[in-house]
């Protein structure tokens, strides 16, 4: 089961060189397919290059940078009807976050 929200964080997709569609199939792969998304026209070979899954035998594995990617971007919501809404970010998350601050402090 599903009980995480999804993040997509556009500036990630575009360091890992990635597309929406893509990252959606990956996420599908780590769910095992419980997304029940349509099947998209991803270039397995391009993903493959970029190291975030290897095919053995016409099965597609997730790598580790892929599934960090992935991770990275679960974060828990909780609603309820009294209570304000409360995003809590992933540990990976708030670190890249500081890090791309801390790199960006430098820099000026």
């Amino acid at each position: 089961m599903i009980d995480k929200t999804l993040m997509l964080d556009f500036k990630t997709l575009k360091e890992n060189d990635i597309s929406i569609g893509e990252f959606l199939y990956l996420t599908n792969i780590y769910y095992t397919g419980e997304l029940n998304l349509p099947e998209y026209s991803i270039n397995l070979n391009r993903l493959e290059e970029n190291k975030l899954i290897k095919i053995i035998n016409g099965v597609n594995i997730l790598r580790e940078k892929s599934i960090n990617l992935i991770e990275m971007s679960l974060t828990e919501i909780s609603i309820s009807i009294d209570d304000k809404k409360v995003i809590k970010k992933s540990k990976r998350y708030i670190n890249s976050e500081i890090e791309s601050r801390i790199t960006e402090y430098r820099n000026k």
